[in-house]
């Protein structure tokens, strides 16, 4: 049944005409050193983070380039290293000092999902059992320090540093639900499928009119109250760059989980079809009001996220989406931008798209 999902995106999605390996070749190229050192240059003089990490073993893993995966991991052993914690350090660059090196030693919940998850697929698409022992390693270490239990309801929260706050920040677009399912092959011991579950509560915490996703939502500890934005309004509540990734996280748990619940959301979903239908692109923002903000480079990586949420139910809005997303393309790479988190967020949602992102079934 799941390949089946996989198989039918497939055929409601136009040729691919070889993008997969060409655009994977290319974002090495662009991004990734040969020490394995992935640089996001949109933060000058260019910073490495956990997310990038983590995003370039994902791609590697499925697209079987054990070589890079290999380095990029060696890479991030070697500089990401935190100390008592398997967990990486989220954010690595120039220091003051005029060295380079950790700076800020926080975790970041998303990217520590996906090298989990990157870890276990690895470990049984190349029969590597270490893989799957630091999988599961990584796997408890997410719930003992960035899994926590509010008002009777398990949440991941987007890093350790949550912990010091209440109401505590959530950040919806963590939530991969069909991925954390899928840790509990690492972790029995803990109830992975009740916080994956939790992904479909906070969806109900929307911006009004629109029913968008905010970029992100808080929690209160003493009676699990949810609220748009967070931290006295230091973190949006409106929807931008930071919820894009929803889209993505719901459709994969559609097409290998066949969720009732992503479906039901995804179908739902047709504020931002509409507007694309209508207007030909995309808003980069979303105010609580319904206020779209368009300036500025067309958003790329929510078109990307979104394009296969379009292809399963709202079929006239796909093929403008992937209008765009072909127009955009050149030479392997999305955009003019040197912007990572774009390539990897439109590859992502043009591979699952594709029928290029089959379900993971552990063994």
């Amino acid at each position: 049944m799941l390949a089946g999902a996989c198989a039918a995106l497939a055929t409601l999605a136009p040729a691919a005409h070889g993008w997969e390996r060409e655009s994977w070749a290319a974002y090495v190229e662009k991004y990734i050193q040969k020490d394995g050192r992935v640089i996001d240059f949109a933060v000058a003089p260019g910073i490495t983070t956990s997310e990038g990490q983590a995003y370039a073993l994902l791609r590697a893993v499925w697209v079987d380039d054990r070589n890079v995966f290999e380095r990029v991991l060696a890479w991030t052993d070697g500089n990401l290293e935190r100390e008592g914690s398997v967990l990486p350090a989220w954010k690595w660059g120039a220091l003051e000092d005029g060295g380079w090196g950790v700076v800020d030693a926080n975790t970041a919940s998303d990217a520590d999902v996906i090298l989990a998850l990157s870890l276990f697929v690895a470990s049984q698409k190349w029969n590597v059992p270490d893989y799957e022992g630091r999988a599961r390693e990584i796997a408890k270490a997410i719930w003992e320090e960035e899994v926590d239990e509010i008002a009777g309801r398990w949440y991941l929260l987007p890093g350790r540093w949550a912990r010091d706050y209440d109401p505590v920040p959530l950040n919806l677009s963590y939530y991969s639900p069909a991925f954390l399912r899928r840790l509990a092959s690492l972790d029995p011991e803990h109830p992975w499928k009740a916080l994956a579950s939790t992904t479909y509560t906070l969806l109900d915490t929307a911006l009004p009119v629109t029913g968008l996703p905010p970029d992100w939502m808080s929690v209160s500890r003493s009676d699990g109250t949810l609220s748009l934005g967070g931290i006295d309004g230091s973190l949006s509540g409106q929807f931008g760059h930071d919820a894009y990734r929803v889209y993505w996280n719901l459709a994969i748990d559609y097409v290998w989980d066949r969720t009732d619940e992503a479906k039901r959301y995804l179908a739902a979903q047709s504020w931002l079809a509409r507007y694309l239908e209508l207007n030909g692109t995309l808003p980069r923002e979303v105010s609580p009001a319904a206020i779209p903000r368009i300036s500025g480079p067309e958003p790329l990586a929510l078109f990307g996220s979104l394009y296969p949420a379009l292809l399963l139910f709202h079929r006239a809005a796909a093929t403008q989406a992937r209008t765009q997303l072909d127009a955009a393309y050149k030479d392997g790479l999305w955009g003019a931008r040197a912007d990572y988190y774009e390539q990897n967020i439109v590859w992502f949602g043009m591979a699952l798209g594709a029928g290029k992102f089959p379900p993971f079934e552990p063994r």
